[in-house]
């Protein structure tokens, strides 16, 4: 089997939607999931030693079964991933969420402007409320409100990474009782860690206090984030005619929509464009592809060339907001540069088998996330229809019709290529003989049959995405 990933992806997705539906039956224990976890290992050993015993059906079906096991497992594991310290159990530990606490926490995102004030999210450490305070993991997002400052207070200049403290009044993300109504507190519990809201009653609530070093790799990242957006900002400064063109900026490339004013979003709303201004795997497929081109036409070796892409796309993934097709691109890119580094065939199915398990391992709420799902049905759509459909058609000739006049290339290429290539040098002979301008300039006719059919062949390949694209946007 070609793409095995892909397909232990699904096997690991499918026990997932199981954990999920178990859950509401059985009590998850760290007992229930220590057993689970052992059954699992000792399922996907019996499977491996039955694969090498030559047993193939029963060693994969017994392998998928122990990938069934390990998604229920991390399903189960998932909602008690910040242990007993979670922010969400607070009230258990004697806090009381109808007054207001200090909640100290270094920023998680950038502040976001709203016509009521600012919106952040805090990556909580402690709480503290009437003398005591608690150590606690988990994330809050923060609604520091205009109009309550006072008249000698300093605006806070506050960045990613910067710590915290605030006064804030908490309350769980409201849900409505409507039937069928989107649970938007499990989807912040799930997606974002968001377990509480809070409101800061203006930004003398909000002040700045020194916090734990960060270790060297989130100061590299956080380094490289502040220098991409100061070096956009003297592109064009934030009091200057083009500002909002550096806001724009700021929130294709890295995501950061805190400079973005209220009417320019609602412009591109209404437009339709609005999916611009978040980060997305199309960014890292175009840094890949630009970075792949300048790294060529530097002469660079194959390994060399992907090493380097395979480096930055990586930084860039660190830096910018980390979101599933982000993170799935990353991903599926990083994949398809180490097997040509280490001289594998590349598969585009196992690549999106392989971003899938990833994904899924590190957050399994990502399999009920629409926009995880609708991301990974364009990539396999692309990846299982339209590359196999260019592959038996147009790849082969738009190989062929690379350096035509070199015979020694038709050795390693299929008989129907070769035949191709024979005649379309055959034409460029005849072309040469019959038309005394083109027999002065020989490597003119051979230009002029080559050109209309690349052109051709260009018209399909074109066509053939397009296709692609129109059903993947159905999907998407």
């Amino acid at each position: 089997m070609r793409s095995p990933l892909l397909l232990l992806a699904a096997f690991f997705a499918l026990g997932i939607w199981a954990g999920a539906y178990a859950q509401g039956r059985v009590v998850a224990s760290p007992t229930t999931a220590g057993l689970a976890l052992a059954l699992t290992a000792v399922m996907c050993l019996a499977g491996l030693v039955a694969l090498r015993l030559g047993k193939i059906w029963a060693g994969t079906i017994i392998v998928l079964a122990g990938f069934i096991a390990a998604g229920a497992v991390a399903e189960m594991l998932f909602p008690v991933r910040f242990g007993p310290q979670a922010i969400s159990r607070i009230e258990e530990r004697g806090v009381n969420a109808s007054r207001p606490v200090l909640v100290e926490g270094r920023l998680a995102t950038a502040p976001v402007r709203e016509p009521y004030g600012k919106e952040v999210d805090l990556d909580a450490s402690a709480l503290e409320q009437d003398g005591e305070k608690w150590p606690v993991n988990g994330r809050v997002r923060l609604w520091v409100k205009s109009g309550f400052a006072s008249s000698d207070a300093a605006p806070l200049d506050l960045e990613v990474g910067d710590w915290v403290r605030a006064s804030a009044e908490l309350r769980r993300p409201r849900v409505y009782q409507n039937p069928g109504a989107f649970d938007y507190r499990g989807w912040l519990e799930s997606i974002q860690d968001i377990s509480w809201l809070g409101n800061v009653r203006g930004e003398r609530k909000l002040e700045k206090i020194p916090g734990p070093d960060l270790g060297w790799l989130d100061r590299t990242i956080l380094r490289m984030r502040r220098g991409g957006l100061a070096a956009i900002d003297r592109m064009f400064p934030p009091w200057g005619a083009e500002a909002r063109d550096g806001a724009v900026l700021k929130a294709v490339l890295f995501g950061d929509r805190s400079s973005l004013d209220s009417e320019t979003v609602e412009n591109f709303r209404k437009s339709g464009l609005y999916h611009l201004l978040v980060v997305a795997g199309l960014h890292v497929g175009l840094l890949a592809m630009l970075a792949t081109l300048l790294f060529r036409i530097l002469r660079l070796g194959e390994t060399w060339r992907s090493s380097l892409v395979l480096a930055l796309i990586a930084a860039y993934a660190l830096v910018v907001e980390q979101r599933a097709p982000t993170l799935r691109a990353t991903v599926m890119i990083a994949a398809y540069l180490v097997g040509k580094i280490l001289y594998r065939e590349r598969s585009l199915l196992n690549a999106v088998g392989l971003a899938a398990l990833v994904l899924l391992f590190v957050r399994p709420a990502w399999l009920f996330e629409a926009g995880f799902d609708l991301s990974f049905a364009a990539a396999l759509l692309i990846a299982g229809l339209a590359v196999p459909i260019l592959s038996k058609t147009t790849e082969p000739y738009r190989l062929g019709l690379y350096r035509l006049k070199e015979i020694n290339r038709d050795m390693g290429l299929p008989p129907k290529v070769t035949q191709f290539r024979l005649d379309l040098r055959s034409l460029a002979a005849f072309i040469e003989k019959r038309f005394a301008f083109f027999g002065r300039h020989p490597q003119r006719a051979s230009t002029a049959v080559v050109a209309p059919v690349r052109m051709a062949v260009w018209v399909a390949d074109q066509w053939s995405w397009s296709f692609t694209a129109s059903r993947s946007r159905v999907w998407r």
